[in-house]
């Protein structure tokens, strides 16, 4: 809501609803906004079609994955659908668009990056036992660290062919991040809490762009330009961190109790009943 709130006040007008307002309404009620089936660009929350992937992915992932699955056939797979997207987009910078008609590149992504974290996991438990020189696994995490800001930092553009890498170097960084064997991941350990509210950043921040743009052009009637300094850029990170941090602790923490507690309730009462019903049948009075 208070992304389409943003959303108004900036562009002054009413949401974009590409597909109707029933069928988007249907679409993110699901969530189905980014499975294949909308014939257009995701609408209203965009930012949602990664809860709508991941919503799917996750059920599909109970009959996709277990223990016995083999890691090599996960890196095959999460290697074609990347690269599946890559030649189809140009890069990895693709979300709602369709390939051949039904085959949804968010989903491709998704089931890239599920596949990678179980490999990421399975690698995290064999290098437990791991115990290097605390200087070098600072410089490994140096390393890791620099290759990570080179492929932001030297691109042509803001889309680029370096976002092919980018899966894969990200996948051994949280490995070896995980670990905290170096300095540099003792000193990150140290922003937990940012990594707690960091799905809350990612839904939040086109809000507080929206608001920010609002504020800053509608109310002190600057140029939009202007925006475009380490002020801003800092006033923006604040603002976002500080916002999200209020929509955890007052939304979705007490949201995720309530359907924990609704749900323990429910199960409660499913299996009360279906005792009942099981007496019955047995004893029919």
């Amino acid at each position: 809501m208070t992304w389409a709130v943003g959303y108004v006040l900036y562009i002054g007008a009413l949401l974009s609803y590409t597909d109707g307002t029933i069928w988007t309404l249907l679409q993110h009620l699901t969530p189905t906004q980014n499975v294949g089936v909308s014939p257009s660009a995701t609408s209203w929350n965009t930012q949602s079609w990664s809860i709508s992937v991941e919503f799917w992915i996750n059920i599909l992932f109970l009959y996709l994955v277990s223990t016995t699955t083999l890691s090599y056939l996960l890196v095959a797979v999460a290697v074609a659908a990347l690269l599946i997207v890559y030649s189809q987009s140009g890069d990895l910078d693709a979300s709602h668009e369709n390939y051949f008609h039904y085959l949804n590149s968010g989903l491709l992504r998704g089931l890239a990056s599920f596949f990678l974290g179980v490999i990421a996991c399975r690698a995290y438990r064999h290098c437990l036992f791991w115990k290097p020189p605390l200087a070098l696994a600072s410089v490994i995490e140096v390393v890791l660290l620099l290759a990570v800001v080179a492929i932001f930092y030297f691109r042509s553009s803001l889309r680029s062919e370096q976002d092919l890498i980018a899966p894969f170097l990200f996948c051994v960084v949280v490995v070896i991040y995980s670990l905290e064997r170096g300095t540099v991941s003792h000193l990150f350990s140290q922003l937990k809490w940012l990594g707690d509210i960091s799905y809350s950043v990612y839904l939040n921040h086109f809000t507080v762009i929206w608001l920010l743009l609002y504020g800053w052009q509608n109310i002190l009637g600057l140029d939009v330009k202007s925006l475009r300094s380490f002020f801003t850029f800092a006033l923006y990170l604040i603002l976002v961190v500080a916002y999200s941090k209020a929509t955890d602790i007052f939304i979705e923490k007490p949201a995720q109790l309530f359907l924990r507690k609704t749900g323990a309730r429910s199960l409660k009462i499913l299996r009360t009943k279906g005792w009942l019903f099981y007496r019955l049948s047995i004893h029919p009075s």
